[in-house]
């Protein structure tokens, strides 16, 4: 793609035209269930190491490792404790270095996830922010509100329930009654404040230290939440998202994956100054380091607008995976795609599955009356 569609819409002209992560193939690794070296029964970092040949001979350009932070495990690895380190059951920072550097003797380059919409309840921010009570700056790293009429709104949890936990219960004091945290996700997983200053010096530090180790590139878990509409508004889908759609009786998590994350707490237009900032920062750092938008939104053109010149690389192509084995959609989506993406001048990213969907092989072979993708 040329820069010329870029620069009508008031960008600079690309300079990634020629970047590796264009048409690279990139390969998933989850860390816990990929290789076990030391034979305790849980995938570690000395066993992806065991498997460089293999991926070598496989041909990818990139491996992508799904969270390997020390973490509860609440949500597979996706509730951080701390975002500096490695699980210790999966070895040692050492250990990661020696990966890193193995894959990139044989040429492969290192994707790594970046989870910015929230930690673990058991990260040290959290813990501190129930221990310092209302209204104090600890507090204010994460979206706490007061409400004396039961929750603050009626946002849902996509794990299903609300997204609003009491304080009362984790503190054990009265000044904590009618205070509530959120979490769009487990209530194990709250939210970053996206308003606090420390959020965004957290995040642009988090970039400089795995850059320095030598990581080249990120893939953002919920890229288009992080920044919640202004007041907090009712979510017009109502507290229970995850059985929104299944009304009919179709199974509710087919019906989740059928469903484009939208309303208050999604797709912002704060979002974008997010990553126009750590494209900043990663500019400085190198050249064509990585940003992937894992970001289900509803249309093409809502996720072309992450992979403009300024923000983010790539953005995984939702509309092509749930198209199913259908010529008229998958023409639909491919034609709509180029058009999109070609007009920022980004490369459309062709996903087929990833670990929240059932793996295309299985999915695409399905029954025809089994076939829950949307029509």
């Amino acid at each position: 793609m040329t820069s010329t569609s870029s620069c009508s819409q008031g960008l600079a002209p690309r300079t990634d035209t020629d970047a590796w992560w264009r048409d690279a193939v990139i390969y998933q690794i989850y860390p816990r269930s990929f290789a076990d070296a030391n034979g305790d029964g849980i995938g570690d970092i000395q066993g992806i190491r065991e498997h460089v040949d293999h991926l070598a001979a496989l041909g990818v350009d990139a491996v992508w490792i799904s969270p390997f932070y020390p973490s509860p495990q609440v949500d597979a690895g996706y509730d951080v404790s701390d975002y500096f380190s490695l699980a210790p059951e999966y070895g040692t920072l050492a250990e990661l270095d020696a990966l890193i550097s193995d894959l990139h003797e044989v040429g492969i380059r290192v994707v790594i996830d970046l989870v910015p919409n929230h930690s673990s309840d058991q990260h040290e921010w959290f813990r501190a922010a129930l221990e310092a009570g209302p209204g104090s700056p600890e507090r204010d790293r994460y979206i706490f509100r007061h409400s004396a009429d039961g929750a603050p709104n009626n946002w849902g949890s996509l794990f299903g329930g609300p997204a609003w936990q009491p304080v009362e219960p984790l503190t054990g004091r009265s000044q904590d009654q009618d205070w509530y945290y959120l979490h769009l996700f487990a209530a194990e997983q709250p939210d970053f404040n996206w308003s606090n200053e420390d959020v965004h010096e957290h995040f642009r530090t988090f970039l400089r230290f795995w850059v320095e180790r030598g990581i080249d590139g990120f893939r953002v878990d919920v890229a288009h939440g992080l920044v919640k509409a202004e007041g907090l508004p009712d979510d017009d889908l109502g507290p229970d998202r995850w059985n929104v759609v299944a009304a009919e009786g179709e199974d509710a998590a087919a019906a989740r994956d059928k469903l484009p994350d939208v309303g208050p707490a999604f797709n912002q237009p704060g979002v974008h100054d997010i990553y126009r900032e750590w494209r900043s920062v990663l500019d400085k750092l190198g050249t064509d380091i990585l940003l992937v938008a894992e970001a289900w939104v509803p249309t093409e053109a809502d996720a072309a607008l992450y992979v403009r010149a300024d923000e983010m690389s790539q953005a995984f192509n939702f509309p092509f995976l749930t198209a199913g084995w259908d010529a008229d959609r998958l023409r639909r989506v491919i034609d709509v795609s180029l058009s999109e993406y070609g007009a920022v001048g980004a490369p459309a990213t062709w996903v087929l599955s990833n670990h929240d969907v059932v793996r295309h092989a299985s999915r695409l072979a399905y029954p025809a009356e089994m076939d829950t993708n949307p029509g």
